[in-house]
């Protein structure tokens, strides 16, 4: 027996006829024809997500397209050591049916052939692998790759990766894609990368789900898959720059400047004091800088400048960025100054007068949104338009019953500040400490007049009959010194008027506001009882009294009294106007004094019972020349002012007789 083998690799791919030639030694040739079938032999294979478990599992094992009645002899799993197996065509088609199984499994189905004693061997698993990929933060300047990574795949396992969109298209069909696969650093890791170019980053939103779907590369149909998305975030080179809206001459004033889109740290990030010009963080005393560090794909400068703004002013925000292929990209940063002109301080007379309040918001350059009033009483706002890049806007007080208030106004300009400008009203009172005040010929007499405010001192004047006299002869006047919120000026007149008088009061407070206030002076006649007795005798019910008259109006001594009196008892005849002193008995000398409250001047006036010594010579004469009789008044008290009166025998008083 001699036996000659042709073996093919690979199997051809339809079924042939071979002819083997066997040439004898005499040349005799013999042939026999030998039949190739070729069949289609299938297995499951399976993917599953690790961490998983799978029910109801069904693994196949199918043999194709035999010509004529040929079949496996057997067919069937070797292993079989889970799940059971269930014959559906005898030698043709063999299923493993499994309940649940949540790791790897390999099984392997053997076809044997009983004509050509050869058996085909075919695994059939269940590949429990890990699937991963990165959500990707890009920008759309350069080639991006995005990867998806499948890792403790089974040597069995030959893996197909397929990328798509959310439009559920298979991203290598469409222009501007491109997928690679190569195996990873370990065993069993294999890395899908789709590289996706510019132009199409371009178009993608701020955000693009992508899926990778991984298939078995396998005869059979895409039957099973396990699938992994991630998301593409589009990252967009923005600068926002934020100016500032201040007041003249405001000091510390910042600006920001701040780029997003960057995945990296910029190469530079500058202020500079104007377009093309010099880096102001240099000049530390004008100029402070506080950049931030990358963090969430944004970085912000802050600039302050610490000298003071007086005029509009821009500066310039310097970028660079090679990842965005940005070099010294300046961004304009404006400080618009506005000038506020305002009501500063306003003197009210409470319960007077209405009060107008105004602010003035120049060199607008946007235009305010609302203008308020707060504070204080109510009042009635009227604002008017932008004219000439200036906004005006008045309250009107109707009265002000409150001695102080603040009020405000405010401009808001959108996104950026608002201006308060302060207003404090306050409440003027000025009157005469007194209603009316007392005077009596020839002595002095001082007129008061008060000013309460809490917004200083006045400056005080004096008229009578529209007449200035505070700075003429004989009159003294005393401006005072504001305490606390009190004010008090004097008019002293020397000798008092011998008339009534009316004069007025002025204070100008430091705005140029005028108040007056009338003070009355009330001319009056002031009486006391003077007696005499002669030494050595004794009086009884002896009344000593003190009166006033000519008083205006129903005008009085604010008080009217005897000092204090032991020698009797003292008794109201008119308030304010008379006053009695009841001596029972008196035999000495008894003075006391009288007291009338005028006003600011207090008047006193002595009243008494004096005791003199009074004598006499009698005396002989010679009617030829003149003669002289003598009358001697002794004791006389220093406040007695005697009068003599001669009379003859007839009660004549000789004095108006000739000779």
């Amino acid at each position: 027996v001699q036996t000659s083998t042709l073996t093919i690799n690979p199997s051809p791919t339809s079924d042939k006829s071979f002819t083997c030639y066997s040439v004898k030694a005499d040349g005799t040739e013999f042939s026999t024809v030998i039949e190739y079938d070729f069949i289609h032999f299938y297995t499951t294979k399976l993917i599953a997500r690790e961490g998983t478990t799978l029910s109801n599992v069904k693994i196949s094992c199918k043999i194709e397209e035999f010509s004529d009645d040929h079949v496996c002899n057997p067919l069937g799993f070797v292993h079989g050591t889970i799940g059971s197996q269930n014959i559906l065509t005898a030698g043709q088609s063999v299923e493993l049916n499994i309940a649940s199984i949540s790791s790897d499994h390999v099984e392997e189905c053997l076809c044997a052939d009983g004509a050509t004693l050869n058996d085909y061997r075919l695994k059939a698993s269940i590949d429990f692998i890990d699937l991963s990929s990165e959500d990707k933060i890009f920008i759309p300047i350069a080639d991006r790759d995005f990867i998806c990574r499948a890792s403790k795949v089974g040597s069995d396992s030959s893996l197909n990766f397929v990328w798509k969109n959310s439009n559920n298209e298979e991203l290598k069909t469409l222009t501007g894609y491109s997928e690679s696969l190569s195996a990873g650093t370990n065993a069993g890791e294999f890395i899908s990368t789709l590289t996706v170019t510019p132009s199409v980053l371009s178009g993608f939103g701020t955000t693009e789900t992508l899926t990778c779907d991984v298939y078995l590369d396998t005869n059979l149909s895409r039957s099973t898959s396990i699938s992994e998305t991630l998301t593409a975030t589009k990252l967009s080179y923005v600068v926002t720059v934020t100016g500032a809206e201040v007041l003249k001459d405001a000091i510390n004033v910042m600006i920001t400047c701040e780029v997003s889109g960057l995945l990296t740290e910029p190469g530079g990030m500058v202020w500079l004091s104007s377009s093309g010009g010099s880096d102001v963080s240099l000049i530390t005393s004008d100029y402070s800088v506080n950049t931030s560090p990358l963090n969430a794909h944004t970085k912000r400068s802050v600039l302050t400048i610490i000298k003071a703004t007086s005029t509009t002013t821009s500066y310039f925000c310097s970028i660079t960025s090679s990842e965005w292929s940005k070099i010294n990209d300046e961004h304009q940063v404006t400080i618009n100054v506005y000038e506020i002109e305002k009501t500063n301080t306003v003197y009210a007379r409470q319960n007077g007068a209405e009060v107008v309040l105004s602010c003035t918001l120049k060199n607008i350059v946007v235009t305010p949104t609302s203008v308020s009033w707060s504070g204080g009483e109510s009042g009635t706002k009227n604002t008017g338009s932008v004219t000439n890049n200036e906004l005006s806007t008045t309250y009107t007080l109707s009265s002000v019953t409150s001695t102080s208030a603040t009020y405000t106004c405010s401009f808001d300009v959108p996104e950026t500040y608002s201006f308060p400008s302060t207003v404090t009203v306050y409440g003027i009172s000025l009157i005469p400490v007194k209603s009316y005040y007392l005077g009596i010929s020839g002595t002095p007499v001082t007129l008061e007049c008060r000013l309460v405010s809490e917004g200083g001192a006045g400056t005080f004047r004096w008229t009578e009959a529209g007449t200035t006299v505070h700075d003429l002869s004989g009159y003294s006047f005393a401006p005072g010194t504001m305490t606390s919120t009190v004010q008090t000026s004097t008019l002293t007149i020397n000798p008092s008027p011998t008339t009534d008088k009316s004069f007025t009061c002025y204070s100008t407070q430091i705005d140029g506001t005028e108040f007056d206030t009338v003070v009355e002076y009330d001319y009056i006649d002031f009486y006391t009882t003077k007696l005499i007795a002669l030494e050595g005798t004794t009086l009884s019910n002896v009344k000593l009294s003190c009166k006033i008259e000519n008083f205006s109006g129903s005008n009085k001594c604010y008080t009217l009294a005897f000092t204090i009196e032991t020698a009797g008892t003292q008794s109201e005849i008119t308030r304010g106007r008379e006053m009695e002193l009841s001596i029972t008995s008196i035999s000495a000398d008894h003075v006391t004094e009288c007291i009338c409250n005028g006003g600011s001047t207090t008047y006193s006036l002595k009243a008494m019972v004096d005791f003199i010594g009074l004598s006499k010579q009698d005396k002989t004469y010679i009617p030829i020349t003149n003669t002289d009789f003598v009358c001697q008044a002794s004791n006389v008290d220093d406040d007695s002012s005697l009068n003599f009166v001669w009379k003859n025998s007839n009660n004549e008083e000789l004095k108006t007789l000739t000779g």
